[in-house]
């Protein structure tokens, strides 16, 4: 099939201002059409239904992230995930962007407690050998034509990780959960957002990836500072009395 161009339509949204630092001025956002042109980049019906599939994950993800529903927030990040890496064939390693991350909310003024960034990458981890799991559990159901049921999954997902918990003897330190504040969970996960929406090269997936990015270290650097700020005035009340 042979390429077309693209013809474009903007539509403009102004970025919130969490992370002024990084961005702060209002961004053009291109959406797509059947024709497009984005600035010399050729694309064919396949790429159209692509970024079709990201610019609605795009705004589940700002959805999800203004009503700090992390869990929904992440399933999207997972299915941005995928979606990239079924396009560019290269797998992402999700550790190395949140290092990543890491480093530019500390430039920023975050301050993660010792073991956060290691809790987020575990659950993220656990999270993600989840839905490999949902995946090959539902190919094996229509291979047998048997009925997919989510709580088997689930159950089964469970009693693999016990099975290998058990076998590998794990060190009590590493089983220990440290609490990580919501927002600067929600925080991690809208950077990863971001970071994966960058290895793409339209511009909308380019706009998108600058404000996920900034908007999640925003968090991230609120998250950390507002809990500092209760921790001293916690310790200010308790000296009073």
């Amino acid at each position: 099939m042979g390429n077309i161009r693209f013809i474009g339509l903007l539509h403009n949204f102004t970025l919130c201002t969490v992370a002024g630092a990084i961005l702060g001025s209002t961004l053009a956002m291109p959406c797509y059409a059947y024709e497009v042109q984005a600035k010399g980049v050729n694309v064919n019906l396949n790429d159209i239904a692509f970024i079709a599939r990201i610019e609605k994950l795009y705004e589940k993800a700002k959805r999800y992230i203004d009503k700090l529903e992390h869990g929904k927030l992440m399933e999207v990040m997972f299915d941005i995930k995928t979606e990239i890496e079924g396009y560019t064939g290269k797998k992402i390693d999700m550790d190395a962007q949140i290092d990543a991350i890491e480093r530019e909310a500390k430039k920023q003024g975050a301050q993660f407690k010792k073991g956060e960034i290691k809790q987020i990458k575990k659950d993220l981890k656990k999270k993600d050998k989840k839905n490999s799991h949902k995946t090959m559990f539902l190919y094996d159901c229509n291979m047998y034509g048997i009925d997919f049921n989510q709580e088997e999954c689930d159950l089964h997902f469970d009693a693999l990780c016990l099975a290998k918990s058990v076998k590998g003897h794990h060190d009590k330190e590493d089983n220990k959960e440290i609490k990580v504040p919501i927002r600067v969970y929600i925080g991690i996960t809208a950077s990863l957002c971001g970071y994966f929406l960058s290895f793409i090269p339209y511009p909308i997936a380019q706009g998108a990836s600058k404000f996920l990015i900034a908007t999640g270290v925003g968090l991230c650097v609120d998250g950390t500072v507002t809990r500092m700020e209760e921790n001293e005035k916690n310790e200010q009340n308790q000296n009073k009395n």
